[in-house]
């Protein structure tokens, strides 16, 4: 049986109290801006640590067996894109709430679609670059000139090297 998690709920609860405020933007519960005390932290570790493990479920059916209406109550596994969202609506201004919000929800009912098509893309880059052929590209340098080649090039009337004047700094142009 399908259920809806309530703690998505919660986020929209926060972020419509906030936009209740006279200014939105200046929104801090936990007075967060100020002196922290040992009591408004382990209120909000409690709260977060809560809040990320307690799911709060209804069910999605529209009948449920022997027509109780319940909520279902669990501990699941750790959700760090929900307390990403918890986090971001406590101190972040309410309008990039409802901006990011929408993606971090289809992102999360489309988890399992996202992580096969990324798996596959990631195998397929796998294969075709392991069919590319190797290249070992040596490079090699000496520190001897050797005049005799340089005065072949530009034959016997050619430029004279001339040694740069390293005591004034710069080398002649």
């Amino acid at each position: 049986m399908s259920h809806f998690d309530l703690r998505f709920g919660i986020l929209v609860m926060i972020n419509i109290l906030k936009s209740q405020t006279a200014k939105p933007w200046e929104w801090d519960p936990f007075d967060v801006g100020s002196d922290i005390t040992w009591i408004k932290f382990w209120l909000l570790a409690i709260s977060l640590f809560i809040f990320s493990f307690v799911s709060f479920g209804i069910p999605l059916t529209t009948v449920p067996p022997n027509n109780a209406r319940y909520i279902q109550v669990q501990m699941k596994s750790f959700s760090a894109s929900l307390l990403a969202c918890f986090l971001a609506s406590l101190f972040f201004p309410q309008l990039l709430f409802w901006y990011v919000y929408p993606t971090i929800l289809s992102f999360f009912l489309c988890y399992s679609c996202i992580c096969n098509v990324s798996r596959s893309f990631v195998y397929w880059a796998q294969a075709i670059l392991s069919l590319a052929p190797d290249f070992s590209i040596w490079i090699t340098t000496t520190n001897r000139v050797d005049e005799a080649a340089i005065r072949e090039l530009h034959g016997e009337d050619g430029v004279e090297l001339e040694e740069p004047n390293l005591e004034e700094g710069r080398a002649p142009l």
